[in-house]
């Protein structure tokens, strides 16, 4: 579409290449979908600055532009330019391209109605697209509902099927190779041909628009045939749909071959000089297969798949498809499992060097443990990342009533979810450190945590104003050493820590591409307002039920429990044992692991809720869809439970602390 001022040369309907916009500044739209450039005469202001870090300008709408787009503006007669992206599923759709033969300067308020309009108009692009790809699945449903699922010979099938399955995927021809068997119909190549694209490696899709392009295939074979889209339904078994060649007469916007020029710094592309009109006839292709013929594609195979296979190769294909996807993610699992174990190894060790005794150990290694659980807590609610907020939330909860001065305030991001678990752990170790002998051990202190984009990435500021000075430690524990070294080595960024006097900042500078914009309002110190911790008490329960089917586990509710004040415990590892404790007991409250073995605790979930019983479900998982409708609103501890987190939830469920 154009809109255009009388006597300007139009430029519609014409074709720009893709190198008109390299790569990086694809990507570069992405990211800031909104561009202006209000005179290309403007003479460009460098930039000084302290040393020679390099300055990530591309968010900056005040940045330079490269001599060569302005030499390519200038050849198209354009003095004032904007550009708004039309981002679809995070992809480069298009863009508006506005020009003007004259400089011009954009209103605030002209600039943010156009960035809005473009996301509206992206919004609107991808609900056409999803409508059109559904009305195609739609379509390929009906075709596949109508094939037969009793197994018939190829020749018989295509007798009846070749037609709509064309129609289906727009083909001008279809071949199916089950054996030595080929049969085809339509227009085709030959069976020289179709050997040779079956033997092409593919995933179980291969989508071709230009079949001369490919290599060791005979032109002269190929008739007027020009496209191929290739389905391996089993080894054996394949469907081909052909699609003839189609004359492609293409308007470019001028010559499109880039020309190169010598000069003192050596060769570069001149942009063309001219934008009129240059046809090119484009031959020896089809139609190329859209991303809604390779989805139609996919349905059809399987309905194929059903088809064309005796039974029991259908079911073995299916088999090992499973078993291959299975063994894929037990493979990811153990890797995963091996590393979170590694880990935990190396804080145990870590923590040995710097115990004054085997209580100061065993608390200090379990707080450590509990951070990294509350960081794979944080990753499982946030699909991969984890917020920044959280940690810190979550870190200062216990020391929120204090009387010192705490600030905390920056953008709702979050950190890729594989360092995670070292951004939880830095966080502990700063707050230990600071209850120990920072701002945290005084009345008098003060807290600013604050974090913001800075130099291509995100500066995360700890700033500590304590009561009287401190000297900087003699040694190195833990703490300290993962503070100045764990940020270089595993996030490619960098930290630092400062003690003067009264004052100690840590600095510590993540990479963009760990940090997320989660599109929340900014944090500030106004929202951290965690709970105060719950004063020491014991409960009023006197009969509890442990539903636990790992011993240790279960042994560490019933210490937890004790130490709580309850009396009596009684721990069952399946529901068996746990419905003949039902028939002899009655329980004020029961602690119900969701998973035992191979079966799971709701059916006793349901019995205690009839008896009136208190119920607190733990589980590994962030949520059940599998859970009763009457079981949802009980009380759901993610595991590992500590002592804090099991006694604010039974606080909760107790009617009264005597």
């Amino acid at each position: 579409a154009e809109a255009k001022a009388p006597g300007l040369e139009p430029f519609q309907g014409l074709r720009y290449p893709a190198s008109d916009i390299p790569q990086q500044v694809r990507q570069i739209m992405l990211r800031m979908p909104f561009r202006t450039i209000a005179d290309t005469n403007a003479p460009a202001t460098s930039i000084i600055a302290q040393d020679d870090t390099p300055l990530d300008m591309t968010l900056g709408h005040l940045r330079g532009v490269s001599p060569i787009h302005i030499e390519y503006l200038g050849n198209m007669g354009v003095q004032a330019t904007m550009n708004v992206s039309i981002r679809v599923r995070n992809r480069l759709w298009g863009l508006f391209a506005f020009h003007h033969e004259l400089k011009k300067v954009l209103t605030p308020d002209e600039r943010s109605t156009c960035e809005i309009f473009g996301q509206l108009v992206s919004m609107l692009i991808q609900q056409e697209l999803e409508n059109e790809g559904l009305q195609a699945r739609q379509r390929v449903q009906s075709l596949v509902r109508s094939l037969s699922t009793r197994r018939i010979e190829v020749d018989l099938f295509l007798a009846e099927y070749a037609e709509p399955l064309m129609k289906a995927l727009h083909a001008d021809g279809i071949c199916v190779k089950q054996g030595e068997e080929y049969v085809m119909q339509g227009q085709t190549p030959t069976k020289e041909i179709t050997q040779k694209l079956i033997e092409l490696p593919s995933q179980g899709l291969l989508a071709l628009d230009s079949l001369k392009r490919v290599k060791g295939l005979h032109t002269a074979s190929l008739n007027t045939t020009a496209g191929a889209l290739v389905m391996k339904i089993s080894a054996d078994t394949y469907c081909i749909f052909f699609r003839q060649e189609v004359l492609q007469h293409i308007r470019w916007a001028g010559d499109t071959q880039k020309k190169i020029e010598y000069g003192p710094n050596g060769p570069r592309l001149r942009p063309r000089s001219s934008f009129e009109e240059y046809k090119e006839t484009v031959a020896n292709r089809s139609v190329p297969w859209s991303a809604a013929d390779v989805s139609v594609a996919s349905e059809l195979r399987h309905a194929l798949w059903r088809v064309l296979l005796p039974k029991t190769e259908g079911y073995s294909l299916e088999w090992e498809q499973e078993r291959r996807l299975r063994d894929l993610l037990i493979a990811e699992l153990n890797h995963r499992v091996r590393n979170t174990l590694s880990l935990v190894n190396a804080i145990a060790q870590q923590s040995k060097h710097s115990a004054t005794s085997v209580e100061h150990y065993v608390n200090t290694l379990e707080k450590r443990i509990n951070s990294l659980s509350t960081a794979h807590s944080f990753i499982g609610t946030g699909l991969q990342w984890a917020r920044i907020q959280d940690f810190i939330t979550m870190e200062l909860q216990p020391y929120k009533h204090g009387d010192f001065d705490l600030h905390v305030e920056g953008e709702d991001v979050a950190v890729r979810a594989d360092i995670a678990p070292i951004i939880a752990l830095l966080f502990h170790e700063l707050s230990t450190n600071s209850v120990k002998y920072g701002a945290l051990s005084s009345k008098k202190g003060s807290l600013s945590i604050t974090w913001h984009r800075q130099d291509g990435g995100y500066l995360i500021q700890w700033h500590e104003q304590l009561e009287a000075p401190i000297a900087p430690p003699t040694r190195k524990g833990f703490g300290l050493t993962l503070i100045e070294r764990a940020i270089d080595f595993e996030c490619k960024g960098h930290s630092s820590i400062r003690f003067e006097e009264e004052r100690v900042s840590i600095d510590i500078w993540l990479p963009l591409e760990l940090i997320m914009d989660v599109d929340s309002e900014p944090s500030s110190s106004e929202t951290l307002q965690p709970p105060k911790p719950l004063e020491k008490r014991t409960l009023s329960y006197q009969s509890v039920l442990i539903a636990e089917d790992n011993f240790l586990l279960a042994m560490e509710l019933e210490k937890q429990l004790q130490q709580l004040g309850c009396k009596e415990i009684d721990i069952h590892a399946n529901t068996t044992s746990l419905k003949q404790a039902l028939e002899r007991h009655t329980y004020d409250v029961a602690l119900l692991d969701i998973q035992l073995g191979n079966e799971t605790s709701f059916e006793v979930g349901l019995m205690l809720l009839a008896k009136g019983t208190k119920i607190v479900f733990l589980s590994g998982y962030e949520r059940r869809d599998d859970c009763p409708p009457a079981l949802r609103q009980c009380v759901h501890l993610i595991k590992p439970v500590d002592k804090v987190d099991l006694l604010f939830a039974l606080s909760n469920q107790e009617k009264s602390t005597p």
